[in-house]
């Protein structure tokens, strides 16, 4: 069974692996590829790797909602808010203006996965911006699931 990187709940891209020696691996694959594709996600143009498949999401968060994303202790808090809406955005606005107050940088994330930069406004045009706190650092165990099997 090909091995999956991350879960599909995650609405993140997910990578395939498997053996292309093995018929059944490429077998299984084909299909948990189709299973994915009728879930809305798409196989990215740009794998040309053997016993390799990458396939992305097609139905992301709306264009119109903004992401913060918040790193403390506990872990990843997400929070998405609709920049439509003006009370949310004066509420986006007090949120953000009370982490930074209280010692947080914010991050701009671009979409397009090129590094981003330190904010230091609201800005409700932003579409993913990280909140850390000043000098922290938090260290994370990642890994991955596993289809048994």
């Amino acid at each position: 069974m090909p091995l999956i990187l991350n879960p599909p709940e995650a609405r993140r891209p997910i990578t395939l692996l498997w053996d292309p020696k093995s018929r059944q691996e490429a077998a299984e694959s084909q299909e948990r590829i189709a299973e994915l594709c009728a879930k809305h996600f798409a196989v990215s143009a740009r794998d040309d790797v053997e016993g390799q498949a990458t396939l992305t999401p097609a139905d992301t968060l709306d264009p119109q909602c903004v992401v913060f994303r918040v790193l403390t202790e506990n872990g990843d808090d997400v929070i998405v808010w609709d920049r439509r809406d003006y009370d949310q955005i004066l509420e986006a606005r007090a949120l953000f203006d009370d982490y930074l107050s209280r010692g947080y940088r914010a991050y701009v994330m671009r979409s397009d996965g090129e590094k981003g930069s330190r904010v230091d406004s609201f800005d409700a045009l932003l579409e993913t911006v990280i909140i850390s706190k000043e000098g922290k650092s938090y260290e994370a165990l990642l890994v991955p699931p596993t289809h048994p099997g």
